[in-house]
């Protein structure tokens, strides 16, 4: 079964401890930082993540290797270091 998570807040982020997630996987909302996603490995359908005006780099998502769907990234004013995706 597909599961989708949203995370919107960074008490939301901060409390992912997960290393797949099955369906999309949903970030949007006061988020600062995806530090605590250091875990995640895979997600099985579209990785968004939209509307963070703090969100400044992807680091903590530097273990994710596989998504099944799209990476979607829009709306995130002060995001200005992709560096940290490159698998």
């Amino acid at each position: 079964m597909r599961e989708n998570i949203k995370l919107s807040s960074q008490a939301e982020v901060d409390q992912c401890d997960r290393t797949e997630i099955k369906g999309n996987l949903i970030i949007s909302g006061t988020i600062g930082n995806l530090n605590k996603l250091s875990k995640l490995k895979k997600s099985g359908g579209n990785l968004k993540i939209v509307d963070n005006s703090n969100l400044t780099s992807l680091s903590g998502l530097e273990q994710l290797g596989s998504i099944g769907g799209f990476l979607i990234l829009s709306f995130n004013n002060s995001l200005s270091d992709l560096s940290r995706v490159t698998n």
